[in-house]
């Protein structure tokens, strides 16, 4: 099989496998070079979460109907020699297995983030949204098409601790003039990635 004939989830999963050697070149790139901001992830990879998703039914409709699921994310491994990192969200929509992978990288420059989304409905990588962290809260912005317009997109990671998190996906109401969320995930540490703990979750619905 040719490198063409791979899925880019495939092709990620290489990725991770790369990195998650302790004694590999990105490995030691990571220890020998610092830079602020560079952690700020830090508090996901390694480990497995449950994770308690509240979905809008209806975005940007003026509904405040929700759907509510659980999901497992994996926490993930450093990519791209310790400036990026990859995860994976494992849950069921439609009694079929659901998985979606985050990738985030680290600009040293201008140290901030750039995240990206792909997933096993749609194999192909959103556009992304790019920020930073600032008294430990993550905003991080974009568009993306929805009902065939752009609209402006938000990411905010919030109230991280040792054992929690929370996530939140938003779009502009630009007729109301505020962020709508449509999307809020809730963390709850499982334990270290590899434990054996969690499992592929039985949720109703998946974004």
């Amino acid at each position: 099989m040719s490198l063409v004939d791979w899925t880019p989830l495939a092709l990620l999963a290489l990725a991770v496998a790369a990195a998650s050697s302790p004694g590999s070149p990105k490995a030691r790139a990571r220890a020998e070079t610092a830079a602020p901001g560079r952690d700020d992830f830090d508090f996901l990879l390694g480990k497995r979460w449950r994770v308690r998703n509240t979905l809008l039914k209806e975005r940007l409709a003026g509904s405040t109907e929700t759907v509510e699921f659980e999901a497992v994310l994996e926490g993930g491994r450093e990519i791209a020699g310790g400036w990026g990192n990859i995860d994976c969200f494992l849950a069921t929509r439609d009694g079929e297995a659901f998985e979606g992978n985050s990738l985030r990288f680290f600009d040293p420059k201008t140290r901030r983030w750039t995240i990206h989304w792909v997933d096993s409905r749609n194999p192909v990588l959103r556009p992304q949204v790019e920020g930073t962290f600032e008294n430990g809260v993550g905003t991080f912005l974009g568009e993306e098409t929805f009902q065939g317009r752009k609209v402006k997109l938000r990411f905010l990671w919030k109230d991280i601790g040792p054992t929690s998190a929370r996530w939140e996906q938003a779009y502009h109401d630009d007729e109301a003039g505020s962020w709508e969320t449509n999307w809020i995930m809730e963390f709850e540490l499982l334990g270290e990635d590899g434990d054996g703990v969690g499992a592929r979750s039985t949720g109703d619905d998946a974004p």
